[in-house]
């Protein structure tokens, strides 16, 4: 969801306001996070990643060395090529 409001505040921003690619992508980047969590809120979930390291059966997995949100595919089709991208978006 973040990705579809990123690309679409870059191209609306700048469409209707004038802004340069980056600011809109920001702007819909974060239109987009806030939207993510108000659906956590209203649905009554919490996000998996922060709340998931509470659970004995995530801690034995990654001690194994299971890498969390990560793909063990090829990694330039998807997989850790998008993991990696979209920690640098985040």
């Amino acid at each position: 969801m973040k990705w579809v409001f990123t690309l679409s505040g870059m191209i609306l921003f700048n469409k209707y306001l004038g802004w340069n690619l980056i600011a809109g992508g920001l702007a819909g980047n974060v239109i987009g996070g806030m939207n993510v969590h108000i659906m956590y809120l209203l649905a009554g979930v919490a996000p998996s990643y922060p709340k998931s390291l509470q659970f004995p059966l995530v801690k034995r997995y990654l001690d194994n060395g299971y890498r969390m949100g990560e793909s063990h595919g090829i990694p330039l089709i998807k997989g850790n090529y998008l993991f990696r991208l979209g920690q640098l978006l985040t």
